[in-house]
């Protein structure tokens, strides 16, 4: 797996089978939080102190997106 920024965008590769997600600032966000070992709680409420979002939006789309990361193997259930 590899995480970096390029030309403006962010991006995260998964480079087993080759698959890349482009992500937007709150993706970004959200995923540097959980780089620093924050849980979906904890990035969550951060990312809402951050972003002009609102609460369930957040919620759905950060649930969605941490599913996606589980099932390509790039984030792990604690």
């Amino acid at each position: 797996m590899a995480y970096g920024k390029a030309g403006g965008e962010c991006l995260i590769v998964e480079t087993r089978k080759g698959r890349y997600f482009g992500l937007d600032p709150v993706g970004r966000d959200f995923w540097e939080e959980i780089l620093r070992g924050r849980r979906l709680g904890l990035a969550r409420a951060r990312l809402l102190a951050r972003h002009r979002v609102g609460s369930r939006r957040l919620t759905r789309d950060l649930l969605a997106f941490a599913r996606l990361l589980v099932r390509h193997g790039l984030l792990r259930r604690a």
